[in-house]
């Protein structure tokens, strides 16, 4: 008996952003059943569009109280930037569209 659990395939979904931003609709509904990935979609198009906020950044723990407080948005978005860029390495939409990459990649408000 042959165990499937150890087998996975990777889909890469990343031109999706490319075919979203296209698209001459101004709504999109996404309907498909339980397990097929609209949440997994939705968060590959927020990570890809959204701008650097300061969620994005990286905590800094507060040693003396005992709690974390966020470091200042201008002081570490490249950081999270670079960070946010390693999701998309080797992906099809940098590889296929470099330049729609660089025109949109984290250049939107949310």
């Amino acid at each position: 008996m042959r165990d499937y659990r150890s087998q996975y395939m990777i889909v890469d979904k990343t031109l999706l952003c490319k075919a979203f931003l296209e698209t001459k609709h101004k709504v999109i509904r996404l309907c498909a059943p339980s397990g097929i990935g609209k949440t997994f979609n939705i968060d590959t198009l927020k990570h890809f569009f959204a701008a650097v906020s300061k969620y994005d950044m990286p905590y800094l723990a507060n040693r003396e109280f005992g709690h974390r407080i966020p470091l200042p948005e201008h002081l570490d978005s490249k950081v999270a930037r670079t960070e946010r860029m390693k999701l998309f390495h080797n992906t099809l939409l940098l590889e296929k569209a470099p330049k729609f990459f660089e025109e949109h990649f984290c250049h939107y408000q949310r």
